[in-house]
């Protein structure tokens, strides 16, 4: 979350703005509407990060 009110989306390998609205927020944890089923958003803002940012999805795997 930054600028109170918005999230960074990936899409096409592409950072998008998305402004969302927060429904209730307190420490670590914010309620919120405007996602829709699959965004793919962005946990860990990448310092420098802008809207149009390319980017790659970053998976881990888990160790055995």
């Amino acid at each position: 979350l930054f600028d109170d009110n918005k999230v960074f989306l990936v899409r096409d390998s592409m950072l998008i703005e998305k402004p969302i609205v927060v429904k209730h927020q307190a420490q670590n944890t914010a309620v919120i509407s405007g996602l829709e089923n699959g965004d793919e958003l962005l946990t860990k803002i990448p310092p420098g990060a802008f809207a149009g940012m390319k980017v790659s999805i970053y998976q881990e795997t888990e160790s055995k």
